[in-house]
């Protein structure tokens, strides 16, 4: 599990905070990660086109923008399953 590898306060996780509450372990410190609350995200039926309109709230967005600003160390998109790293 990717949650694992987080240590410190700079490890970010993008998404929908209630759908991450519930799969982070209740064990796991909350002093090693900041979830980033969205409830938009780019759906796995999306053009390319249609994911750039949805806008720079997407959590993909945000998790792109802050590895791009060195606001976080790697990114992990999950979509239907699959996941990309950048």
């Amino acid at each position: 599990m990717i949650i694992q590898y987080f240590r410190e306060k700079t490890d970010k996780i993008f998404g929908d905070q209630n759908k991450i509450d519930d799969l982070i372990p209740k064990t796991f410190s909350k002093n090693s990660y900041q979830i980033i609350h969205t409830t938009n995200s780019v759906q796995n039926t999306d053009t390319p086109l249609e994911a750039a309109k949805r806008g720079k709230n997407t959590s993909m967005w945000l998790a792109i923008e802050n590895v791009k600003n060195k606001k976080a160390r790697v990114g992990v998109v999950v979509v239907n399953k699959k996941h990309f790293t950048f």
